[in-house]
């Protein structure tokens, strides 16, 4: 394996680094919540998967009507459920044209590669691993492809220097009617286009839901407003769309209002903050002259991204680390940062921003706070020339960043800058903030989970198994066994539509028995490659190892309860203690903050983790992990033991898989690597009355476990 980042090591060379060589595995990119997954095989690429690209075939195939409308329902449905890419579920299909389906899926390879060259950042990492042939179509010249999307992305910019801002809206124009009603020869393309164009939509939307590549789309639209066949402009409200926001702001035909809603609206289905503030930024790069990004730590300034719009809506965008420069050269930048106050008025004079080499004309501007991520400090500064221009913008930059840095959080904004901090007193609107029930958040955050990332480590460990041809499935599930998210991840998939039959597996021999090598493969290569990726680095950290090693080892306990009293399936007792804790570790990865203050409560007052999550959230993780499993359709059994394993006497069908598990989870924690945490509820645990199980066999469990706990490599 090696890895690196694309802005020091180019796509293209990359592409023929991996072909001249002859590698085979797989490539995954991400720049912030967008992954490509490239597979290489016998010198050129195979497959490509993302999921704008999964999108445009689906929606070529349905278009060209190469494949029947029940099997792409199907298939979509599939996709869903397991995270397969869209090429392996369709060999499952029958009466398939292969010769068809695999020129839409080169069309595919052509956009993933198409959009991994215009990145111009983002982190990379090669597996080599074995990867199975496509049966729809031999491997693409990488040589080839990459002359050709290069010469497709120098065109596609000068595109974009042509017709301004992919903000702006295509509109067809009467002379455009005229010609997709006249003209049967006209460019197919051209008239896809103008037969879409309704001027409500930006373009970069439009680009997203054509089944063309993005390339052949913005070629169009070029082609069609040379010959006045469209016309670009500010998108107009849809007529149908829902009113999203304070109404009060401004009215209907305020064009920076409308962008105002359609970044809000993207604002709060996104589900992370990285996406959220891409969002902030790009209404800013629309509606400001210049937007200055600050990350700082320590008042010390460690980032600084700077982007430019020209009269022409032209943006140039220019990336600074580390420039040793301190917040405290401009009291007032200082002070926003420090007091969280937003500051609004006129273009300042600025130490800082002269040390920056980012001064900028007479305007009015902003700062605002964005608060802390990843242990800094964010602020953003935005400037528009003019004498007293009109107010909205900075209204509305404002209300978007209350949904990165809630205005609870805040103090009132300053005015101008000779205000002291003391002195501030100009109001902010309230925020149009909607109260959530505790069930509310509960849903919301088990609706973000579409699956977990294994722990890095295992990975590894597990790709290293799968690198060797001779491996065998006894290797490998004793390999999964370690990694609580993939034996999730594989329970999951086998228990979709695609694969289960209508006859569930809950244990994890059951589901790799019904998978195959290959599928099993497919699945750990894709999620053990995306999890290389960790959004954000410092959310885990010692806290999620902790909580792996405490899932595995109560696994391992569990499995040896129940031999020692006679379950069905002591496989099954496995996968249930393996995911027991899994909702708090989706606690952890949703809110790392309230995961941790309820940790502290529950030491500090002597509380069990249930009573301690209760408190601090309004449920806890038996809530979050039962709900979990509900949605991703796993057994009724496992659901409910996981639910309930503080509680077994609430389970009904899971009973007394619920009490293995909570027998699994005292052993753990009163023999494992982390033994003490939870005494108390260790202790009141196994006393449960169980049959079968008295003193003799709690000290048999004991030793057994012990010396499982000892060989198991958890950590390793």
């Amino acid at each position: 394996m090696f890895n690196g980042d694309i802005s020091r090591f180019s796509p293209a060379d990359l592409l023929l680094f991996l072909t001249h060589l002859g590698k085979e595995g797989v490539l995954t990119v991400r720049r912030g919540d967008e992954i490509l997954s490239l597979s290489f095989k016998d010198g050129g690429l195979i497959a490509a998967h993302s999921e704008l690209v999964e999108g445009k075939v689906l929606a070529q195939l349905r278009l060209r009507r190469i494949v029947g409308e029940e099997i792409l329902t199907q298939a979509e449905r599939a996709c869903r459920e397991t995270g397969l890419p869209l090429a392996q579920v369709l060999e499952n299909s029958e009466d398939l044209e292969a010769a068809k389906v695999g020129a839409v899926l080169k069309t595919g390879i052509m956009e993933a590669l198409f959009q991994l060259f215009l990145w111009e950042s983002g982190e990379f990492q090669f597996t080599e691993i074995a990867v199975d042939p496509n049966p729809f179509h031999a491997p693409c010249d990488c040589q080839g492809l990459a002359m050709d999307i290069t010469r497709q992305v120098d065109e596609y910019r000068e595109i974009l220097r042509t017709v301004g801002s992919l903000e702006l809206a295509a509109n067809v124009t009467g002379d455009g009617l005229e010609m997709v009603r006249g003209d049967a020869e006209l460019d197919s393309a051209v008239r896809y286009v103008l037969a879409r164009a309704k001027g409500i939509e930006p373009m970069h939307e439009l680009l997203v839901k054509s089944p063309l590549t993005s390339f052949e789309t913005l070629r169009a639209v070029a082609k069609a407003t040379g010959q006045g066949w469209l016309e670009l402009a500010e998108p107009r409200q849809a007529k149908a769309s829902a009113e999203v926001g304070p109404a009060a702001v401004a009215d209907d035909g305020d064009a920076s209002f409308q962008a105002y809603k359609r970044s809000l609206r993207r604002m709060l289905s996104a589900g992370d903050l990285a996406s959220r503030l891409r969002e902030l930024l790009d209404f800013c790069r629309g509606h400001f002259d210049h937007t200055l990004m600050i990350a700082a730590r320590e008042g010390a300034i460690v980032r600084t991204t700077r982007f430019d719009r020209d009269r022409h809506g032209r943006i140039t965008s220019r990336d600074q680390r580390n420039p040793g420069v301190r917040l405290n050269c401009d009291p007032i930048i200082q002070r926003v940062c420090q007091g969280g106050t937003p500051f609004f008025g006129r273009v300042f004079p600025s130490h800082l921003l002269q040390a920056l080499g980012a001064e900028f004309p007479a305007g009015d501007c902003a700062v605002l706070p964005l608060g802390s991520v990843n242990g800094g400090e964010l602020l953003i500064y935005a400037t528009r020339a003019g004498e007293n221009g009109a107010p909205e913008p900075f209204q509305y930059m404002e209300l978007l960043s209350w949904q990165i840095c809630p205005p609870a959080a805040k103090a009132q904004p300053a005015a101008a800058s000779e205000t002291s901090a003391s002195d501030l007193s100009a109001a902010a609107p309230d925020a149009p903030e909607k109260v959530l029930t505790a069930d509310q958040k509960l849903k919301a955050m088990v609706s973000s989970i579409s699956e977990l990332p294994p722990m890095p480590h295992m990975a590894a460990r597990i790709l290293d198994l799968l690198g060797n041809p001779d491996c065998q499935m006894s290797d490998l599930t004793e390999a999964l066994s370690s990694d609580p998210a993939l034996v999730a991840r594989i329970l999951k998939v086998s228990n979709s539509s695609l694969y289960s039959g209508g006859q569930e597996a809950s244990s994890l021999q059951a589901a790799l028995v019904r998978l195959g090598n290959r599928t099993t493969r497919n699945l750990v290569v894709a999620a053990s490659t995306r999890s290389l990726f960790p959004t954000d680095k410092t959310r885990v950290g010692m806290d999620g190892k902790a909580l792996w090693q405490h899932s595995v080892e109560c696994g391992l306990a569990a499995r040896r309860v129940a031999e020692s009293l006679g379950y069905a399936d002591p496989d099954e007792a496995f996968v249930a203690g393996v995911l027991h804790d899994i909702g708090k570790l989706i606690i952890l990865l949703n809110q790392p903050d309230e995961f941790r203050r309820s940790q502290r409560l529950r030491e500090s007052g002597n509380l069990t983790s249930v009573e301690a999550e209760q408190r601090v959230l309004g449920f806890d993780h038996c809530d979050v992990g039962g709900r979990l499993l509900e949605s991703w359709g796993m057994p009724r059994a496992l659901g409910e033991s996981v639910q309930n394993h503080h509680d077994p006497a609430a389970a009904q069908d899971g009973g007394q898989l619920a009490r293995i598990v909570a027998l699994g989870n005292a052993l753990s924690h009163q023999y494992g690597g982390l033994a003490g945490g939870e005494e108390a509820e260790a202790d009141f645990l196994l006393r449960l009355e169980s049959p079968g199980l008295d003193q003799r066999l709690l000290e048999s469990l004991a030793e057994q476990v012990t010396e499982d706990f000892a060989h198991s490599g958890v950590l390793d």
